[in-house]
């Protein structure tokens, strides 16, 4: 294989019938988790193997700095906002994680008065009130940064970069990647206002923002991820002539080259030109193609009558064309399975029989190691993490997090393999537990509150000294207003100094103290 070629016409094969083994390099590479953690090491260190506590510090500073932004532009004092901090950060992501495991309508539910809607161990941790705040100056990178839009270094891109780039590199170092590896296209639920969303009826989640994934075959641990941002003008002469699927495949394989993995894609992706390039490359690729695809065998796209189970196979050197007839024909591009192997697959009959028919290698080497993909979206889609958003940055944010966490529970799993037959079988959703909890730790921010004392009982003889001051405390709600339902809510700083609470004007202040008049 050379190391470097330009794509030609050149490269459409000249098929022949009579096929042949193919030339194979063994795969060498070193594989698994890379890590140095411990034995005894937690979920939350093989979280932070993916997401490091160093990016925790960046959402701080920019959460912090975004807030002060948004009141300096507003020329508002937020009185309600308090600048966070990694430890509250860390507790509001383990609210988010806490919440796509015990699911509820809106997450007001989980603060509820009502026993049965609410959940004690988040109100315990935060107020409402404070969640909603964090929610709502929740921030990943300083939009002041990025290029304007019509510059071309515009980083479309730019609001979840720091996060983005730092976890691409921590999931390189922390895990090397076994032979067979799987490209596919994952969608992210999103149902607000994008240009680069997507349809794809095909998928689980049919509307939403489209993910290029490259994952391990075998178990799902997700290796390279690329957010699709829609058509930009700079591919667009090199997606006419070689296609969106190639300039993808060839992107989240540049890691791989020259050390003979085997990668596997559909037919979305599927080319000669592609297949062919790669090989070059020193990658051994598979996958399904169409029948309208350059170079694909003629007497393929038109073939004699076949039984379940017969196949047909054309080769060109290392490069495979394979047609099995399965209930409908199937057609498989490789370099990577020897053509003169023939294995065999279970089909069930229309009777309920069982019945081994001839397959071809090239086919059951597809069907074994094609679904990664599929693995990690299932996986993904146990658990989200996340509440709805208007914000399309927030789901992207949302995905990096599912993916540090589903990564980091494989590399668990893997890295004590041995542990795994000794004890009741560890699941994502113990890992996601486990997680949550140690991420909120023992903070609390929601404050002790203690029953108001007065110095004495209210009577008509000492009504007078309970007078209507500025309190030195923060300002909050009008007790009078709470307590006889007022929809609409009053803030305030004014006050019974004796009584120690808020009441927002004279006339509050007044039926709250004939309320508490005790006879004497």
């Amino acid at each position: 294989m050379s190391s470097d070629s330009s794509d030609t016409d050149e490269d459409q094969p000249s098929w022949l019938a009579d096929v042949q083994d193919i030339d194979r390099s063994p795969f060498t590479e070193r594989s698994g988790p890379s890590h140095i953690l411990q034995e005894t090491a937690s979920e939350q260190e093989y979280f932070q193997l993916y997401f490091h506590v160093s990016l925790f510090e960046k959402i701080v500073s920019e959460t912090n700095k975004f807030a002060t932004e948004q009141n300096m532009d507003h020329d508002i004092v937020d009185v309600n906002w308090t600048e966070t901090s990694v430890p509250e950060i860390s507790a509001f992501l383990g609210i988010l994680i806490l919440m796509g495991i015990i699911k509820a309508p809106d997450y007001s539910f989980y603060w509820s008065n009502d026993n049965f809607l609410s959940n004690e161990g988040i109100k315990n941790v935060m107020p409402r009130r404070r969640f909603e705040k964090l929610l709502q100056y929740f921030h990943l990178n300083d939009d002041n940064t990025n290029f304007p839009a019509d510059h071309p270094n515009h980083d479309k891109l730019h609001k979840i970069r720091p996060i983005l780039d730092q976890v691409l590199e921590n999931i390189e170092k922390a895990y090397k990647p076994r032979q067979h590896q799987t490209i596919d296209e994952g969608m992210i639920a999103f149902k607000g206002r994008h240009k680069a969303k997507q349809y794809l009826p095909s998928k689980p989640i049919k509307w939403g923002l489209k993910v290029w994934m490259r994952c391990d075959s075998l178990s799902g641990f997700c290796h390279q991820f690329e957010f699709y941002q829609g058509k930009e003008d700079k591919d667009e002469v090199n997606e006419s002539m070689k296609g969106l699927g190639y300039r993808v495949v060839q992107k989240l394989t540049m890691p791989l080259r020259g050390k003979f993995f085997h990668v596997y894609f559909d037919n979305f992706f599927t080319s000669i030109r592609l297949v062919r390039s790669l090989f070059r490359h020193g990658i051994y690729a598979c996958g399904t193609m169409r029948k309208n695809r350059k170079g694909f065998p003629e007497d393929f796209k038109y073939p004699p009558y076949m039984e379940q189970g017969d196949h047909l196979i054309k080769q060109d050197g290392n490069l495979t064309a394979t047609l099995w007839k399965d209930k409908k024909p199937v057609t498989v591009l490789s370099t990577a399975a020897d053509p003169t192997i023939i294995g065999t697959a279970n089909r069930k009959q229309k009777d309920g029989t069982v019945q081994l028919i001839n397959c071809p290698k090239a086919v059951t080497n597809y069907q074994q190691y094609y679904r990664g993909v599929d693995l990690c979206d299932q996986l993904r889609a146990k658990y989200p993490v996340g509440r709805s958003s208007k914000k399309w940055w927030r789901y992207m944010f949302h995905f990096i997090i599912n993916i540090c966490i589903i990564n980091g529970f494989i590399t668990m799993v893997e890295s004590h393999p041995e542990s795994q037959g000794r004890r009741k079988r560890f699941r994502q959703l113990d890992f996601r537990i486990n997680l949550a909890k140690q991420l909120i730790g023992s903070f609390k921010s929601r404050k002790v509150t203690t029953q108001r004392t007065s110095v004495a009982p209210v009577t008509q003889a000492n009504i007078e000294t309970h007078r209507l001051q500025t309190l030195k405390r923060k300002k909050s709600t009008c007790k009078y207003c709470t307590k006889h339902g007022e929809k609409r809510r009053k803030e305030t700083k004014i006050g019974c100094v004796i009584c120690n609470v808020h009441l927002c004007c004279i006339e509050c202040h007044s039926m709250f103290h004939q309320n508490m008049i005790v006879e004497e």
